[in-house]
């Protein structure tokens, strides 16, 4: 394997070897396009260049390779393909609260880091949870602040916001969150920071040595600019030995979709020749919601020691 002519972004070590080459050559844009940044995106095609530390087996973006202004493009992140999907997105939350509810405390202080437009947080609040969400984009955390009176919604990226809490949390959530942000370590250590002792931090994230992952290779249709890391169960260990967690529980997270809108996302992992082909046949894709889950989007249930 190449090695990469950058330092790990979590170790610093020097051991970053090539895994994927970037579909496009040459300097990547700092100029980012917001609506690439969404959670409803659909810019699975073009690939980043990807690599892994041989050392923190972390596979990431390099350093170079990552925007410099990313905290700015969520800030500007409008997402009306999100609310389309309200419903379905609610049927996502409610499992998912429902999973982790005996990890909370009656009437427990909840946080919610990458908050979006609220919809987990409706299940927690609804659930006796007090609770407060951290939400960078300043559309999601409009919305969240209009239907969600009861939550405390913090407009901030999470490094801003930890520095404007003064309270202790007995649960700290995250879906989907921490293969977005520029430091993973950090993250789980700003988590920690922010719960009592033995709380728990329990989050979601994509997984590069499942067998999906596996099979589709580079045109695994989670590979893609907005995700910076891509874990695998020893980067996951790493992070929790060197942040003061246990492991407590893992899984595979459930998402709820239709199958039309699961359709569409797989024709924007191929070149565009192919995509338009297979976008022929979606008019015949049932929309029928059925859950997902592929193995390859985990939970992690991890106590503060």
């Amino acid at each position: 394997m190449e090695l990469v002519n950058d330092l790990c972004a979590i170790c610093n070590h020097t051991s970053l070897v090539e895994v994927y080459p970037p579909s496009i050559l040459g300097e990547r844009e700092d100029n980012l396009n917001a609506s690439d940044y969404k959670c409803t995106s659909m810019a699975h095609n073009v690939k980043p260049l990807i690599a892994k530390c041989t050392y923190c087996n972390m596979v990431q973006i390099p350093k170079s390779w990552q925007p410099k202004n990313l905290l700015q493009t969520y800030g500007d992140v409008v997402d009306e393909d999100y609310l389309d999907n309200f419903q379905v997105k609610k049927k996502t939350f409610s499992y998912a609260y429902k999973k982790i509810k005996k990890y909370t405390k009656k009437n427990g202080l909840l946080l919610e880091i990458g908050s979006y437009c609220g919809l987990f947080l409706i299940e927690a609040s609804n659930n006796g949870q007090f609770c407060t969400g951290i939400e960078p984009s300043r559309w999601a955390a409009s919305f969240s602040q209009e239907h969600l009176k009861e939550c405390t919604i913090i407009n901030l990226p999470l490094e801003e916001a930890t520095r404007t809490i003064d309270i202790k949390f007995d649960t700290v959530i995250s879906w989907d969150v921490i293969e977005h942000v520029q430091n993973p370590l950090k993250m789980m250590n700003d988590a920690s920071a922010l719960l009592k002792d033995k709380g728990y931090f329990i989050f979601s994230t994509i997984m590069f040595d499942s067998w999906l992952a596996r099979v589709m290779g580079k045109k695994w249709h989670w590979i893609m600019d907005m995700h910076l890391y891509y874990f695998t169960e020893q980067s996951i260990q790493y992070l929790l030995d060197n942040s003061g967690f246990k492991l407590i529980e893992s899984g595979g997270y459930r998402h709820y979709a239709s199958i039309k809108y699961a359709f569409r996302k797989l024709c924007f992992c191929f070149p565009p020749s192919i995509a338009r082909v297979m976008a022929k046949f979606e008019k015949i894709v049932p929309n029928i919601v059925i859950p997902f889950t592929l193995g390859d989007v985990k939970y992690f249930v991890v106590q503060k020691s």
